[in-house]
């Protein structure tokens, strides 16, 4: 979850060196980042030659104010602009700001004319009590209501321009037009269904790989359970037997469902 393009790439040159990986071995990947770095130079060279999508975060250029060190608005859609030629570009509106509506409604026409593949919209979650929003376990964020009444335009508008429209918000992932929010349909790769929002909303594509009922492929959930007990028996189960269990965790499964469900489903 860190921009591999941040400004001391350009001393380091790490991602430069993934890149050459990536290009030699095809292996698919997605890069998201904030920087138009990706589009300049040998960057730029080695990104046309990989198996990729390419993830811009942006939102409008209002955003600018606060997103210090990254750069611009206007230069992440001209770095957008650019490599679509080449690669499948989705832009990230994330966080989505419900403050903002209507600048990021203009900014749709910025993404379609700068050949985005669609928008990825997440809102904005606080460590804080914040007006307008709702305790959700360690995090303070907007009612489904009002991100339902946003996201409906929101696609509405995608659609209209002939962009896709993807929910990266937990509660409403099943509004995307897919329920990975990668934008990666179509291209042939492999994504994991093995997920809750599988589970929730496309059980019969609720399905585990060979490898993930191997012992030991559980520890990814080492970062859900931070505990002794918890870290000695993930080294002996199964990815497959960690979500049997979690599948039947009631507190997992809530965060995944609109507000107005959860009352519901806490009762059944």
């Amino acid at each position: 979850m860190s921009d591999p393009f941040q400004p001391i790439e350009k001393v380091r040159k790490r991602s430069l060196e993934c890149l050459r990986v990536f290009a030699e071995t095809q292996y698919p990947f997605v890069v998201s980042t904030k920087n138009k770095m990706l589009a300049e130079g040998e960057y730029f060279e080695l990104i046309k030659q990989c198996n990729c999508v390419v993830q811009f975060s942006a939102a409008c250029k209002k955003y600018d104010a606060f997103e210090k060190g990254a750069s611009s608005y206007e230069e992440r859609v001209e770095a957008a602009k650019k490599i679509s030629k080449y690669k499948r570009v989705i832009i990230r509106v994330q966080p989505y700001i419900p403050a903002y509506f209507n600048d990021i409604v203009e900014s749709l026409d910025d993404f379609n004319d700068a050949g985005v593949h669609g928008c990825v919209f997440e809102a904005m979650k606080y460590q804080y009590k914040e007006k307008g929003t709702i305790k959700l376990r360690n995090d303070f964020v907007f009612p489904t209501e009002l991100l339902k009444q946003h996201f409906t335009d929101l696609k509405n508008r995608c659609h209209h321009l002939g962009m896709k429209f993807y929910s990266g918000e937990n509660r409403l992932r099943k509004m995307g037009d897919e329920l990975c929010c990668c934008g990666i349909e179509g291209l042939g790769w492999k994504p994991n269904t093995a997920n809750l929002n599988h589970y929730l909303f496309d059980r019969g594509g609720y399905r585990f790989t060979k490898r993930m009922r191997d012992e030991g492929t559980g520890q990814p959930f080492c970062a859900s359970f931070q505990t002794a007990l918890a870290r000695t028996a993930l080294r002996k189960m199964s990815f497959k037997q960690v979500m049997d269990v979690v599948v039947k965790n009631k507190d997992f499964l809530l965060q995944l469902l609109p507000d107005e469900y959860r009352e519901k489903y806490k009762k059944r």
